[in-house]
């Protein structure tokens, strides 16, 4: 996994005029105890990169997309790229196939939740939430639904009131 976020780092520090990989640094920085194991899978074709954000690149979305393409596709490594539709050049990856992952329906937000929420009435009261106005589009969201999820059982069951709530009491729950 390479969150676009902690390739940007990297990206500053890599020479890649001279050749430097910039994937081979990042698996040496974040993964030092294995770097070794892993860039010989890597030498053998053997890896899958995931690589994750590249929305979230900003002003090194090229930089971001050409190291991708230079040290990942055209060498034919196996690689899934996650990004919103809006962030990543369509040029930049011809080569790739590009899916769409479609909203939840009814169904699977219901199995989500009832997987994630032990108590049965309490998850059958929060998957009649769900079809709401207020959370129709949140909940169909796998992400936001997941984030939803974990704030109503952090919350002490208690269901947000919108999408700025929502936010507010996930950013509460990871910062403890």
């Amino acid at each position: 996994l390479i969150p676009v976020i902690d390739m940007i780092p990297v990206l500053n520090e890599c020479d890649r005029e001279s050749g430097k990989s910039v994937v081979a640094a990042f698996i040496q920085r974040k993964h030092t105890q294995h770097a070794h194991l892993l860039l010989q899978m890597m030498l053998m074709r053997r890896a899958v990169f995931l690589i994750d954000g590249i929305d979230e690149s900003g002003t090194y979305r090229e930089a971001v997309q050409d190291s991708i393409k230079v040290e990942l596709l055209e060498p034919g490594h196996k690689t899934i790229i996650t990004s919103r539709r809006s962030g990543f050049s369509s040029d930049a990856f011809l080569q790739c196939r590009l899916v769409e992952l479609l909203p939840l329906s009814a169904t699977q937000q219901a199995a989500m939740v009832q997987a994630r929420v032990p108590d049965k009435t309490r998850a059958s009261a929060l998957v009649g939430e769900l079809g709401t106005p207020a959370f129709k589009d949140i909940a169909s969201n796998p992400l936001m639904l997941s984030m939803m999820i974990a704030v109503y059982v952090s919350n002490g069951v208690v269901v947000i009131k919108n999408r700025s709530e929502l936010y507010e009491k996930a950013m509460r729950t990871w910062m403890g």
